[in-house]
């Protein structure tokens, strides 16, 4: 049996690495931003049986489909990615399909919405230049889909295996780096249905958030999740707006 690769995370700048042999000294440095990186810590995911027979459900109407089919490709690989997945993405996962009307929706038999106030992952994905894959449907996104889509993407997870929104948006203050690009999904306690924006910082960390619907929400009574890119483009996807991440509050007007 070969041996796995161990994983390493930057709590600086949220750089991952993987290595088959660890160092003598035992230190891993990143190699991004030099510091020292930490092992990243194994955790067993919750896999509940509502879970498991929703899966079931959906996987049984999958197969009734060709196999070739993009949608198909698509909606097998987004629950293949959701068994690594915290609980509340596949809790959402078993709300939205045992609604005949939203799983009709994911398996692609009825249009997804393409109004602008439904169309915030779009937005976000469009302002940063992501070349949408075939496979990608276009339109509203559920909140369990995000995941599989930001790491088809290449965005890293900033966030534990367990922690989906638990984590306050101002806890971002220190979480970002200097010089980077990040996608947050943030949403208020009581609400199931969270809100995609880019956010991106300069040499200063002064963080920017990107918004196409201009949303004026005070993110300081936020929860996130977040996927890192890497380095902030040279020129800012608008529109955007100067955010206070230690805050949660705007500071200016929107640059269109």
């Amino acid at each position: 049996m070969s041996a796995k690769p161990t994983k390493y995370v930057c709590k600086s700048c949220h750089a991952e690495q993987e290595l088959m042999f660890r160092p003598k000294d035992g230190k891993v440095y990143c190699p991004e931003c030099v510091a020292l990186m930490e092992e990243e810590a194994v955790v067993a995911v919750v896999v509940s049986p509502r879970f498991l027979e929703a899966r079931d459900k959906v996987e049984a109407k999958i197969k009734e489909r060709s196999l070739a089919d993009d949608a198909v490709v698509y909606q097998r690989k987004v629950l293949s990615h959701l068994l690594e997945c915290g609980e509340y993405f596949k809790e959402d996962f078993v709300d939205e399909v045992n609604k005949p009307s939203e799983l009709s929706k994911f398996l692609g038999l009825s249009k997804r919405p393409t109004e602008a106030d439904k169309v915030c992952v779009d937005n976000a994905l469009t302002a940063v230049g992501y070349a949408f894959p075939a496979t990608l449907p276009r339109g509203e996104k559920f909140t369990f889909e995000v995941p599989y889509i930001m790491e088809a993407a290449g965005w890293a997870f900033m966030n534990g295996p367990t922690d989906t929104f638990n984590t306050r948006f101002t806890a971002l203050a220190d979480a970002v780096a200097a010089n980077s690009m990040y996608l947050i999904c943030a949403k208020q306690a009581a609400n199931k249905i969270g809100h995609m924006v880019v956010i991106t910082t300069d040499g200063n960390k002064t963080a920017y958030l990107t918004d196409a619907q201009k949303q004026p929400n005070n993110y300081s009574v936020y929860m996130y999740v977040g996927w890192r890119y890497g380095a902030a483009p040279a020129s800012r996807p608008k529109p955007y707006r100067k955010i206070n991440l230690a805050t949660g509050r705007f500071d200016g007007s929107w640059v269109s």
